[in-house]
């Protein structure tokens, strides 16, 4: 069922009240301006977990004690602030939807279940603390930290943004879609597989290295002051941009399809001297804007390609230059439109 709030009424659960909802009841508003205010313990302690229900407060929902979502979904759809202790075990779910809502100083996120953000923003701001979800959600939204994180979530970001403001280090799959940007402003480590595709943006001041995976394709964004090192995989495949910033690759990377990379802003690639390079088809890299440069200090070999004259991978506007090795097995590798390399 619910209770149904009219005429900006309020509850307040003192420092000695204990709260323990065990279904999906609701609270919800009618009219005024109603809250629910916590400084005792408020415990979520069932409801449904395949999403066929939830327990929804469309009221503002201020806590200055501690909150508990053990089991179901609590959605908050009507803002508030967070000034002591959120926690959600493992399977249970805190959703922010539609109305922004805030973690102040004193305040902290804990636990191993699910945070999703959906048409919302949800801000930690200065003194607060996201020090641990099993899995992270951005939908249509935007989570600001102005400090960084240390997770294992699994982190997914579609068609939102994901601003942190301190050095983080994330072991969890990362996947950046739907035109989402993930900005990242001190040195930080992610060390999951990292998806970037659909107009997704990877960007920041902060160093930014990539141990594990990095999946880059679907005009994908890399950008940014803050180097980006792939010292794991890179599998390259369609379309991607990179942006101002300087790639660095010491490990495999796998590049396929007849797409392109295109530099804007004098971005650099420096291949280290142990990074390989299999380019397998025909594709591109292309000069947007600025003096890009593309530098191979490792191994370099374009595997394939048309044979025919019908395609040929092109570093049109980009200085290629070559302190390793270069092979062309098979296709054209066109350096700036002026020397043509050929070997079938």
């Amino acid at each position: 069922g619910y209770l149904q709030s009219f005429n900006s009424a309020i509850w307040n659960n003192t420092s000695t009240g204990t709260i323990d909802l065990q279904g999906d009841a609701d609270f919800y508003l009618a009219s005024g301006t109603p809250s629910f205010n916590n400084a005792g313990t408020f415990t979520k302690s069932n409801g449904a977990t395949d999403g066929s229900d939830e327990s929804y407060f469309d009221v503002a929902f201020n806590n200055t004690g501690t909150v508990n979502v053990k089991k179901g979904t609590l959605t908050l759809a009507g803002g508030g602030t967070n000034s002591k202790t959120f926690s959600i075990d493992t399977g249970a779910t805190l959703r922010i939807y539609g109305v922004d809502y805030n973690f102040n100083t004193g305040s902290s996120l804990t636990g191993v279940g699910n945070l999703v953000v959906d048409s919302a923003t949800l801000n930690f701001n200065t003194g607060s603390s996201l020090s641990g979800v099993g899995s992270l959600f951005v939908q249509n939204a935007t989570l600001k930290s102005s400090s960084g994180f240390n997770s294992a979530a699994a982190i997914s970001v579609n068609s939102g943004t994901l601003d942190i403001g301190g050095a983080s280090t994330w072991s969890g799959p990362l996947a950046i879609t739907g035109g989402s940007t993930v900005k990242i402003a001190a040195a930080s480590t992610l060390s999951g597989v990292v998806t970037l595709t659909d107009s997704g943006t990877l960007t920041g001041a902060g160093a930014l290295i990539i141990s594990n995976k990095l999946n880059w394709s679907g005009y994908g964004i890399i950008s940014g002051t803050g180097k980006k090192t792939i010292s794991g995989a890179l599998n390259l495949s369609d379309y991607q941009y990179l942006d101002g910033t300087t790639l660095e690759t010491s490990g495999a990377t796998i590049w396929t399809g007849a797409g392109y990379l295109q530099s804007f802003n004098s971005a650099i690639w420096n291949n280290t001297s142990t990074g390989t390079i299999d380019l397998q088809g025909d594709a591109d890299f292309y000069l947007g804007s600025g003096t890009p440069s593309f530098n191979n200090a490792g191994t370099f070999t374009k595997s394939n390609g048309a044979t025919n004259g019908s395609d040929y991978s092109d570093f049109f506007g980009v200085a290629f230059n070559n302190t390793g090795t270069v092979n062309v097995k098979k296709g054209t590798l066109n350096s700036g439109r002026t020397h043509l390399i050929f070997e079938s």
